[in-house]
C-alpha cells in the first residue's frame, strides 16, 4: 500500500513521502497562483481550478484566498461556492455537496466526511459509513434553553479563576481604555 493510499484511508502514513510532498507543493503553488489571479479573469481561474481539483466536474466559485493541502482529495458538488479564506486540509477525501456555500474563514479538516446541502432530508452515508457531523450546542440544564455557546453556566463560573478588578484594568490607561 502506498503512503498516499494509507493517508486517504486514515491509516498512519509518512508525510515526507516523495509523492505526497510533490502533491502538496503542487497544490500550494496552484492555490497561490489562483489567489493572485484577478477575479475578472475567470477563464484563468477556471484553468487553475481544473488542475487543483481534477476530480470536480462542475467547478465551484471560490473567492480568493483559498488554501489546500492536496486539492486532489476534495470533491465539490454542483453550484458550490466558498467565501474568503477557504482552507481545506484534505489528507482524506472531502466531499462538499450540491448547492453548498462556505462562510468566510471556514476550515474543512481532514476527517473523512461529506458536507451536505440543505436540500436533502437525510444525510447520505459516505463509503466508509461515516456521516457529516452535526454540531449542536448543549442545552442549559437549569433552563432547558439552547446554549448559544457564549454563555457561561453556573458550573463553569464556579471553576473559573476570578481575577481582581485591578488585574483586569492594569495597563488600560496606556490604551486609552480607563475611565
Amino acid at each position: 500500500m502506498t503512503e498516499r493510499e494509507k493517508m486517504i484511508s486514515g491509516e498512519l502514513y509518512d508525510p515526507t513521502d516523495k509523492e505526497l510532498e510533490q502533491l502538496r507543493v503542487n497544490a500550494r503553488k496552484l492555490a497561490r497562483k489562483y489567489n493572485s489571479t484577478d477575479e475578472d479573469d475567470q477563464e484563468k481561474q477556471a484553468q487553475i481550478l481544473r488542475e487543483l481539483l481534477p476530480a470536480t466536474e462542475e467547478l465551484p466559485y471560490l473567492q480568493a484566498p483559498v488554501y489546500f493541502d492536496y486539492g486532489c482529495n476534495t470533491f465539490f458538488g454542483r453550484f458550490s461556492s466558498a467565501n474568503f479564506n477557504f482552507t481545506c486540509l484534505d489528507v482524506c477525501e472531502i466531499h462538499i455537496g450540491d448547492n453548498m456555500s462556505s462562510e468566510e474563514g471556514k476550515t474543512d479538516d481532514n476527517s473523512e466526511e461529506e458536507i451536505f446541502d440543505d436540500s436533502s432530508e437525510e444525510p447520505e452515508i459516505s463509503e466508509s459509513g461515516d456521516t457529516a457531523e452535526v454540531i449542536e450546542f448543549p442545552k442549559d440544564s437549569e433552563t432547558e434553553e439552547e446554549n448559544d455557546g457564549t454563555e457561561i453556566t453556573e458550573e463553569d463560573s464556579e471553576s473559573a479563576e476570578e481575577l481582581p478588578v485591578e488585574d483586569i484594568y492594569e495597563g488600560s490607561e496606556e490604551l486609552g481604555l480607563a475611565g
